[in-house]
């Protein structure tokens, strides 16, 4: 390696490190820093005294509640739940017949949930049963005709409660039939009364609004009427000067502003009663002043 012109030539210096007699501007190249990855600094935990009434505290075993509340969410709704029970394969013994496989047929929201009816047709079943395992053989023909009689009894009071199941049927469709016709027309008669109800409140509104048109025109019809009647009246009545005067509730003592000044406003002024009237004597003057063809 060439030495730098600012090493020291001292020998004093030769044997010692390089770091103790490099000096000058390039003592950085002669130093080098090792590759140390960056570690974060974590704070230390403080961790200050716990008092020792809580330590004892902690170690006192905690009484649980008998109840508690809790709150389970479920994935799937109740509509999404499998309601018809699975049936596995099975075998039948035909010596031993399982009672429950005579009602296979019912199934759920088909007779399951079993109500009164059910009931009474697995009695029925129970019934008919007892009664073929009751029947006597068909070894001679006695019991042949016997076990024939049963049947046919039998047979004859099946039919008869299967004509009252279809007589009740069918009374629960006419019920059903009367019910739907009733309601219906119950709809139909509230359909009725609200379309009256509709007409009559737009006939009355019509009513109204033509009432009131009439109205307006009948007014404006009488005030045109009276302001010509009034304007007739000024122009053809004549006027009285004495009924006016002598009338203190007239325009002559009351006049109307809005007519403008009046001529006899200030009549009060002029002399309408001189003082020769007012004797003897100046009324016999008075006459005498009169022309002879007066008189």
């Amino acid at each position: 390696m060439a030495w730098n012109p600012y090493l020291l030539k001292d020998n004093k210096f030769r044997g010692q490190s390089i770091e103790t007699y490099v000096q000058g501007a390039e003592r950085v190249k002669y130093f080098k820093r090792p590759v140390i990855p960056m570690i974060k600094t974590v704070p230390p935990e403080v961790v200050m005294q716990i008092n020792e009434e809580r330590i004892e505290s902690a170690k006192m075993p905690v009484e649980e509640p008998k109840t508690k509340t809790q709150e389970v969410q479920t994935i799937f709704r109740d509509g999404e739940a499998q309601t018809n029970p699975y049936t596995p394969e099975y075998i039948i013994d035909k010596e031993n017949v399982p009672e429950v496989l005579s009602i296979a047929n019912l199934q759920f929201n088909k007779g399951l949930p079993a109500s009164m009816a059910e009931m009474e047709l697995i009695e029925q079943m129970r019934e008919k049963r007892a009664f073929e395992n009751a029947l006597p053989p068909t070894s001679d023909e006695a019991c042949f005709v016997l076990r024939r009689k049963l049947m046919e009894e039998l047979e004859v009071r099946e039919w008869n409660k299967r004509e009252e199941d279809i007589k009740r049927l069918q009374n629960e469709r006419l019920n059903l039939l009367q019910s739907a016709l009733v309601e219906r027309e119950k709809e139909t008669e509230e359909k009725h009364a609200q379309r009256t109800e509709e007409i009559r409140l737009k006939k009355t509104e019509n009513k109204e609004r033509a009432l009131a048109k009439i109205q307006r025109k009948r007014i404006k019809v009488l005030r045109k009427m009276y302001k010509a009647r009034k304007n007739v009246e000024i122009k053809g009545q004549k006027r009285d000067i004495i009924e006016e005067y002598a009338n203190f509730g007239s325009t002559v003592y009351a006049p109307i502003t809005r007519d403008g000044l009046s001529l006899d406003k200030k009549a009060n002024k002029y002399e309408v009663q001189p003082e020769a009237l007012s004797s003897y004597q100046g009324i016999e003057e008075l006459s005498r002043s009169l022309p002879p063809k007066v008189f």
